[in-house]
């Protein structure tokens, strides 16, 4: 028979593991909360920035940047639509990544803390990816831009940084879906 001390000590134990597996359980399912709550605010955001893109390709035709500046009244418009879609797609980037970080703070397994931020790392990219095509949008709303040669010098730079976000962005999910199917259904 034991002691009295040591059976209580001995439920205090497993009373804290107890506590401790829940708790870490807790954790899993904190985690793939936040990361289900990222997942529907990156799709959100990248349905703004497919908006986004649509608008832009009809602002940026052919024709429409060889007549500028003479038809920048008649771009503003939108100009303007596309800024707010892209306004919209960066904060909900912000929004996921956040969500990202969030849970790979908690106390979960290290490949799903890896994935968590590599995601995190992902929806940043959407954000350089929105903010570098709002600029080439507010090149539009840009009085001092006089000249056809300053407005496609400064669409070829901004264009050349957002191209290297995307890419980027792609490269990071290429990662974080290789550890997700490499998880072997861990990573939901």
């Amino acid at each position: 028979m034991q002691p009295q001390g040591q059976r209580a000590t001995l439920l205090v134990i497993a009373f804290l593991l107890t506590g401790l597996a829940i708790g870490c359980g807790n954790a899993a399912e904190q985690a793939n909360k936040l990361a289900g709550e990222g997942q529907k605010l990156d799709e959100a955001a990248s349905k703004s920035l497919q908006d986004a893109l649509a608008i832009h390709l009809k602002l940026f035709s052919e024709d429409n940047v060889l007549g500028f500046p003479k038809n920048r009244e008649q771009l503003k418009g939108e100009a303007q639509l596309e800024i707010d879609a892209l306004n919209k797609s960066a904060g909900g980037f912000r929004d996921a990544a956040s969500k990202y970080d969030e849970a790979s703070k908690l106390r979960v397994d290290d490949k799903l803390k890896q994935y968590l931020s590599l995601r995190a790392q992902e929806s940043r990219k959407g954000v350089e990816q929105s903010e570098g095509t709002r600029t080439m949008a507010q090149t539009v709303l840009d009085d001092s831009i006089k000249t056809l040669d300053v407005y496609v010098i400064k669409l070829a730079d901004t264009r050349t940084l957002v191209a290297k976000a995307a890419k980027e962005q792609q490269d990071i999910r290429a990662q974080a879906d290789k550890l997700r199917a490499e998880s072997q259904g861990k990573i939901k």
